[in-house]
């Protein structure tokens, strides 16, 4: 068998061989490719997908981290007020995205919703 190697593919991957490999043929390319994790479905296919641990895990650590730390300084809002505040940073995200990714979009629609916030409280409406 030739040897092959995996790098810069994007992963997951499923390959459909033309033809079965046998088991040891599969053991073979899991050895030259141990960074990936390499199984055989049912169908015969191989799934090729990125190690668990490492960089990824490093990375969803801190995306809980911060979720974690988002909903502590939101909670004393109560339910209403989480679901504000999470349905004003997706409309500042579409904006910053929407702008090209140009942060002049967010903080001027982020300035007019505090406007109008303060004008409603300040009119009693």
């Amino acid at each position: 068998m030739p040897e092959i190697r995996l790098a810069g593919l994007p992963l997951p991957l499923t390959l459909r061989p033309a033809v079965a490999i046998t088991d040891d043929e599969l053991i073979a390319l899991s050895r030259n490719n141990r960074s990936y994790r390499i199984e055989r479905n049912a169908r015969g296919e191989l799934e090729i997908m990125s190690p668990s641990g490492g960089d990824g895990s490093r990375w969803e650590s801190r995306v809980i981290g911060e979720l974690d730390l988002w909903a502590k300084e939101h909670f004393y809002k109560g339910p209403t007020g989480i679901f504000d505040s999470t349905v004003s940073g997706f409309i500042l995200a579409a904006a910053y995205l929407v702008g090209r990714r140009n942060l002049w979009a967010p903080i001027l629609a982020h300035g007019i919703s505090d406007t109008i916030a303060v004008l409603w409280t300040f009119l009693g409406w």
